[in-house]
């Protein structure tokens, strides 16, 4: 048994380093170290809160968000122990191909399983870019 954990683990720790690659091509938070950047990703993943497209065996869209209560940026320098509340925070979404299709393809995915989200805020290049989102009812 500890050799199907063990070879569960290796395969997780070889698709996060094919997202770390992937995120710091695209200069995805250039500033932060490498060992810093994978333990984020890590947690991320470990929370649900990474979401991720692959093509051939290759991450091709990358996307970290999950719902907080409120949006104010000292709060944002950390990421939440639980999700909870109605927005949506995207602190970075990236294609290989700068497709932006594919990214709100996985975003309407994940909104269309979360009717509670009234929001998303989105996180480019240090400024957050805030849509309200319209209510609308299921038929």
């Amino acid at each position: 048994m500890d050799s199907k954990i063990d070879k569960k683990n290796l395969v997780m720790a070889g698709l996060i380093l094919m997202i770390y690659d992937l995120l710091k091509q695209q200069g995805v938070y250039p500033n932060t170290s490498k060992e810093e950047f994978i333990k984020d990703l890590v947690y991320l993943h470990q929370k649900g809160c990474l979401y991720t497209s692959f093509e051939y065996g290759k991450p091709v869209v990358v996307v970290a968000m999950y719902r907080i209560p409120e949006y104010t940026p000292e709060k944002i320098d950390k990421y939440p122990e639980k999700e909870e509340g109605t927005i949506l925070y995207i602190p970075f979404a990236v294609s290989i191909s700068k497709d932006k299709h594919k990214i709100l393809s996985l975003l309407k995915y994940h909104l269309n399983n979360h009717p509670e989200i009234s929001e998303v805020i989105y996180e480019r290049k240090g400024k957050p870019k805030r849509f309200k989102l319209k209510q609308t009812i299921g038929v």
